[in-house]
């Protein structure tokens, strides 16, 4: 069993919340511009690679105190986290990408707080819900479906839950 630094854990889950300011800011950053993400992306590919291979030392100790050990050597969580963001902006209706930021950022990181098991899952569907419910002023069987479709993915570790989970919100609704 991997034991966990709990402050290491709850930084990371600060950094999670931090991707609304993409809501908060939507006014001021061209959200709807391509270019803007293309560029974002670039920037965070070319940081994650000088990083990861260890090109650039220093960016592993810059970036130290919110990595875990494996990502030392591997992309990281943020790298995944981005490429969730920005391909459901690139790709999915406005609201969709927005409904998708604030699951990935309000449903997974607080449910990240509680650990891996059952409790954590149950936090993930709750808020998972509920804000879909909120966002779309809406709630039918559908919905309950949908935020049990995104907590499986969530779960599963066929792809990092980062990139699946904001790509499952939005194909969700696409569909």
């Amino acid at each position: 069993m991997q034991k966990i630094d709990i402050t290491k854990e709850s930084l990371r889950k600060t950094i999670h919340l931090a991707g609304l300011i993409f809501y908060f800011f939507k006014d001021w950053l061209p959200i709807e511009n391509p270019i803007f993400w293309l560029l974002l992306l670039f920037f965070v590919n070319l940081t994650e690679i000088l990083r990861s291979l260890k090109v650039i030392p220093f960016l592993n100790k810059l970036f130290s105190f919110a990595l875990r050990e494996r990502e030392l050597e591997n992309f990281s969580g943020a790298f995944y986290y981005f490429w969730g963001i920005g391909l459901s902006f690139l790709f999915f209706p406005l609201n969709s990408a927005f409904l998708a930021l604030w699951i990935l950022c309000l449903a997974d990181g607080i449910a990240g707080l509680f650990g891996r098991g059952l409790f954590h899952s149950i936090v993930f569907f709750g808020i998972s819900l509920s804000i879909s419910a909120l966002f779309l002023s809406d709630f039918n069987i559908a919905l309950i479906f949908k935020a049990l479709s995104w907590t499986i993915i969530e779960r599963i570790k066929i792809i990092d839950d980062n990139l699946g989970v904001p790509l499952a919100v939005c194909l969700s609704f696409s569909i």
